[in-house]
């Protein structure tokens, strides 16, 4: 159906490794930078290959110029994904599709409820990329990931779009909700504890009281929420946050990123969703909420 023109909205770590990815195809799309342009960026794999990217430098604020693409991909954080939708829906626009790939909820709710469900696609992205430099990114590998829309919603570009990215090891689904909320029990599991305990993914599985009792439960809570919104899982939780942690062992999960250098986590659209969402079916997921209000606490020790 003709997408050329995307447009990528953040230059941080996704931003930045799918610009690699449509790269790799001989594309070159636009890079949008919220604040500085950096007109040289690097990634890098752990075979020690570099590359340095192509990419059209754009500043967020010249919204006409990359509101007019075929397609945007909002490549940031949860927080700041809420910011972009508001901005775009008070704008008219001729955009094909967005695609995000926010970990957590609510953002894709938002986005159909503002944009229109029609043109709502998510990626659940399975790779590790970190910021090793200034400009200088790092790819660790991944695995498969997923592509699709919500319920009930019928979008055209899905196929296309998968195309576009298929580097990814990309699988397409009919419905995204219940793969949202497989990688959700992942990330309300691995990004909170390594946060909280200050190490790598693969605390995980070397610490027995998290692998036999925290991780069970955290799962046992979203899998009941799940159900309580008549979603059903398609693998049970708590083998992916264990078979996700050994691939990734190596890792430091974002929120310990974030925590490291005091930048705000997503915590409230992990953990802090699985407790709201729960509270809608009159359902308390205390360990969830237990991990929420800890990392909050992080959060306010570090701006303090």
């Amino acid at each position: 159906m003709g997408i050329r023109d995307i447009s990528i909205v953040g230059a941080g770590s996704v931003g930045v490794f799918l610009t690699y990815i449509l790269n790799k195809r001989s594309m070159t799309p636009k890079l949008i930078f919220r604040r500085n342009v950096e007109e040289r960026i690097f990634l890098k794999t752990l075979s020690g290959d570099e590359f340095q990217l192509r990419y059209k430098p754009i500043l967020y604020k010249d919204f006409n110029k990359w509101l007019s693409s075929d397609l945007v991909v909002i490549a940031t954080k949860a927080y700041d994904a809420e910011k972009i939708i508001d901005d775009i829906s008070n704008r008219s626009v001729d955009v094909k599709s967005f695609v995000f790939v926010q970990n957590g909820l609510k953002i894709l709710e938002n986005a159909a409820d503002k944009l229109g469900s029609e043109k709502i696609i998510q990626i659940l992205l399975n790779h590790g990329i970190a910021k090793v430099d200034k400009n200088v990114f790092l790819w660790s590998g991944g695995g498969r990931s997923y592509i699709g829309a919500l319920p009930g919603s019928s979008n055209p570009y899905v196929e296309e779009i998968h195309d576009l990215f298929s580097e990814l090891d990309l699988e397409v689904v009919n419905d995204i909700q219940p793969y949202r909320w497989l990688k959700l029990s992942v990330n309300a599991v691995i990004n909170p504890i390594t946060a909280i305990l200050e190490d790598k993914n693969r605390v995980v599985i070397d610490n027995i009281f998290v692998r036999e009792f925290l991780a069970r439960r955290i799962c046992k809570e979203i899998e009941a929420v799940a159900d309580l919104h008549g979603i059903n899982l398609p693998k049970d939780p708590y083998e992916e946050v264990i078979r996700v942690a050994k691939e990734t062992g190596n890792n430091y999960s974002s929120m310990y990123m974030d925590i490291r250098y005091c930048r705000r986590t997503e915590i409230d659209y992990i953990n802090g969703a699985v407790v709201e969402y729960g509270l809608r079916k009159g359902y308390k997921a205390l360990f969830n909420e237990t991990l929420y209000y800890l990392v909050k606490a992080k959060e306010a020790k570090c701006v303090a």
